[in-house]
Order: structure tokens, then sequence, then C-alpha cells
């Protein structure tokens, strides 16, 4: 047993470090093709409208990823879209595909249960974003932070797949730092809290714009510690904390707001 172990770990390893050099690799090569083709286009093509209008070279809109099974690391980041809609078909989403990305409408229409780090962490918030959270179970640090902790919130607008101001992140058992910092996800004006919350990172729902009642820590099994400015920046009127929640942390609460709890916490 313990050399199949041993067997295994060093496969696992090798899977992971050749898939990742792999991946970096093909980035290169994309990357090299993409400057030595940009570098044999003619004047006209630079001197285009597209070009003209904010001197982009890397400019897309709405492109056709039907045939895309996953995105890798790094892999879109920096990139410039007026809209993208990632489809069903993708499957995976590996941490930072668009890190520092400019979107300017986003709609995922997948169903993800994690989104990883710095997923999209945008360096320009959406102007709107469609998507379908029931089954999102994590959303690790910088998952969907579109602006810098601390500057001023945006005014990103959320919607369902439908369009219907609605977010459902009642499945969420982790929220990792600054998850939605500055997202403004209070734009939603119907949100379906998670039931089942395990971790609620550091500045995770900062400057969201929240309003309305929120409610964490339902699960009464879960040990569920509520971190430092985790919900700083809202307008909720009230906060009910279950028995699932053990410890609240400072600079979490606007002036005004009521706290429930359910429990000694």
């Amino acid at each position: 047993v313990l050399v199949c172990y041993v067997v295994r770990s060093f496969l696992q390893y090798i899977v992971a470090y050749y898939g990742h050099t792999f991946g970096i690799r093909v980035e290169a090569d994309i990357r090299r093709d993409l400057f030595r083709h940009m570098q044999e286009m003619s004047f006209d093509f630079y001197d285009a409208k597209s070009f003209k209008t904010d001197g982009s070279i890397v400019k897309v809109t709405n492109p056709d990823l039907s045939n895309l099974k996953s995105i890798g690391n790094y892999a879109m980041q920096g990139v410039k879209f007026d809209s993208l809609t990632l489809p069903s078909a993708i499957k995976s989403l590996s941490a930072r595909c668009f890190q520092a990305a400019q979107i300017g409408v986003l709609r995922i229409e997948g169903k993800f249960t994690t989104i990883e780090s710095s997923t999209f962490n945008l360096k320009v918030a959406p102007t709107a974003v469609y998507i379908d959270m029931s089954s999102v179970t994590t959303v690790k640090e910088y998952g969907f932070l579109f602006k810098s902790l601390g500057s001023t919130n945006t005014t990103t607008q959320w919607f369902d797949l439908n369009g219907n101001a609605t977010l459902d992140i009642s499945n969420l058992t982790t929220v990792g730092n600054q998850a939605f910092a500055s997202s403004n996800v209070g734009s939603a004006t119907k949100i379906s809290w998670p039931k089942n919350l395990s971790s609620l990172g550091q500045h995770a729902f900062r400057g969201c714009n929240m309003s309305g009642v929120a409610y964490f820590g339902a699960d009464s099994t879960k040990n569920v510690t509520v971190s430092y400015y985790s919900l700083n920046g809202n307008n909720f009127s009230a906060i009910i904390f279950g028995e699932g929640v053990t410890k609240v942390d400072t600079s979490n609460f606007s002036s005004g707001v009521r706290l429930i709890f359910l429990a000694d916490t």
C-alpha cells in the first residue's frame, strides 16, 4: 500500500508539473506568433478606426469560444473584450485566466462549482455580469475582484442568465479573501444567502453595496468565522448570525445596522 501511495504521488507530481509547463509553453508560442503577426501587418491595418479609438492592440468583440472546453492559467491576461460570453461547453476556468483583463459585458453560461483565485480579477469593472451561481460552492481569493481594495465602489450590474436582477449564492460554502470586494453584487435586488457557509474571508464582501437582511451561519454544525472587514461597506438593515457563526471579527458593520444573534457568538 505504501509503495502504491508513493508511486501515485510521484505520478501526480509529474502530471501537474509537465501539464503546467506545457500550458506555459503553448501560451509563449501563441504570444510569440501573435507578436510576429502584428509586426507584419500593414500601416493601413493600424490606421483602422478600432485602433484609433482607444489605442488597444488586443481588442476583441464577443469572440466565439464555443469550441473551448477549458481556459488555462493567464490565458486571457490583459486582453480587452467589448463583451465576452463563456458558453456552457467550458467546464474549467483556471486561476488568473482573465487577470487584469478588461471586459465590458461578461456572461457566464457554464455551471461551475469553483471560481479559482483571481479568475476575474479585472483591471476595469464590467458594466454588467450575467451568471448562474446556484452551483458555485467556492469563490477563492480575488475571484470577482473588479477593482483594487479601497477604491471607489464599482457600478457593475449583476443579473441571472434570464436578465433578472437576482443572485443565488445559497450553495456557497467558502468565500475567500476579497472574493467579491467592490464588485457591487448589491445591485441584485434579490440575493439568496449561503445556507452552509464554512469560511468567510477577510474583505470578502467589502464595499458591495448590499442592502436588506443578510443571514449567515444557518448550519449549526459549522464553525464560521466572519473575518474582519468581510461585510464592511454595505447597507444592511439587519444581519442575522445563526448558530453556525462562532466568531465575528472587528470592522464589519455600518452604523445603524441591526445585529441578531441566534447563539452565543
